[in-house]
């Protein structure tokens, strides 16, 4: 093959190289603006750029000497860099975009599912203190009725002992029912939350459905998408508030001023029964702080969910399309390896020349050589 050959193969090649990546990089600006001039004239513009500055470097690469050329290589690596921001990258949107826009809401949604089941584990943790509660406020009432009897005291009817196990009995169980309240919202929250994941993910398929060139489709369903995850946020943060452990701990801390019930006319024989019952409320107590610290294992460090751009996301889930990144810079970056091998045909057809020249030389001398050489030159550029 000629270097003429090898340039009309190189001109061709460009061009079509050239058509695709114009086609690509308009269809990668569709998504950011509604503006026909800006992403016809970008991307047509860019394309115009890129196949002029590598015509016209593969022409002076190919001649130019061993210096030449790596400063001619400089500027087409430069031009590279240039064209990797105004096609390259828009060229991936177009083919990975919305791969990599739904690789992050399946991803997202994953995360917010997860978050949602450990606040909800959580809060069954919780829920099971109100039984746990319940039962101390039983044991708390057959005490009272026990002592009402004269159990402790020796002493019948109702008095400060009697008022401070029911005291304690009734505490406790407000605690359990707050807890079960707690519990029953906490339900609520995390039904609402899978009701609006289900929805995410609704909005999320027709992402996955839509045309990437139709901006404004996309733009609708990637805002409803992002309203979705907004209302999870807030439902995550309400399951992350809900949480009746902070208010048994200080009932808890306080239960002995609490429920104490004493006076100093109490007979000796009440005030000693009051006296063995800290000693059985102090008891209660200990439970309870074991019970509320089994919870904090399952504290959880609440995540927010966004939502990513397709140009950002191409690039935080750039190993989910690594099949469009090596398209697109295909698309741009074979030009180079075209400019490689037309210096090599040149340096190929040049040689051969030499050669010619070298062996005419030897054979008929130095004026006949000359002569032949430039007939042949004549011929060469008549049959071009």
């Amino acid at each position: 093959m000629t270097y003429r050959q090898a340039m009309r193969l190189f001109v061709t090649c460009m061009g079509f190289l050239c058509f695709v990546s114009f086609y690509t990089s308009k269809v990668g600006y569709q998504t950011t603006t509604k503006d026909a001039i800006i992403y016809w004239g970008m991307s047509f513009g860019g394309s115009l750029f890129q196949f002029s500055a590598f015509w016209f470097l593969a022409e002076y690469f190919a001649r130019g000497s061993r210096k030449e050329r790596v400063r001619y290589g400089v500027i087409a690596g430069a031009i590279c860099v240039l064209v990797f921001w105004f096609s390259t990258q828009w060229s991936v949107v177009s083919m990975g975009g919305k791969d990599a826009v739904s690789t992050h809401m399946q991803r997202t949604l994953a995360a917010a599912e997860a978050q949602g089941l450990r606040l909800y584990r959580r809060a069954a943790t919780e829920a099971n203190l109100a039984p746990q509660l319940q039962t101390l406020s039983q044991n708390f009432t057959d005490l009272a009725r026990r002592e009402a009897g004269g159990a402790f005291s020796g002493l019948r009817g109702e008095g400060d002992v009697v008022a401070t196990l029911r005291n304690t009995s009734e505490l406790f169980a407000n605690l359990a029912g707050s807890v079960a309240a707690v519990d029953q919202e906490s339900r609520q929250n995390y039904d609402r939350a899978r009701e609006l994941i289900a929805q995410a993910r609704a909005s999320a398929t027709k992402i996955e459905g839509a045309d990437i060139a139709d901006g404004d489709e996309v733009r609708k369903y990637d805002l409803e998408f992002a309203n979705r995850l907004g209302d999870i946020n807030e439902v995550m943060a309400r399951m992350a508030q809900t949480s009746s452990i902070p208010f048994v701990r200080v009932v808890n801390k306080n239960l002995t001023s609490l429920t104490m019930s004493a006076k100093a006319d109490d007979r000796p024989e009440q005030k000693a029964a009051v006296e063995r019952l800290k000693a059985l409320v102090d008891a209660a107590q200990s439970v309870v702080g074991q019970l509320t610290r089994a919870s904090d294992a399952d504290e959880v460090n609440i995540e927010t969910f966004t939502m990513l751009s397709t140009q950002r996301a191409i690039w935080k889930y750039w190993q989910d399309i690594l099949y469009a990144w090596a398209g697109a810079t295909t698309l741009d970056f074979a030009p180079l390896f075209f400019m490689v091998l037309l210096a090599i045909a040149y340096d190929l057809e040049h040689q051969s020349i030499t050669g010619q020249n070298e062996s005419t030389t030897g054979q008929y001398g130095s004026d006949t050589s000359h002569r032949l050489v430039a007939t042949r030159e004549r011929l060469v550029s008549t049959r071009e």
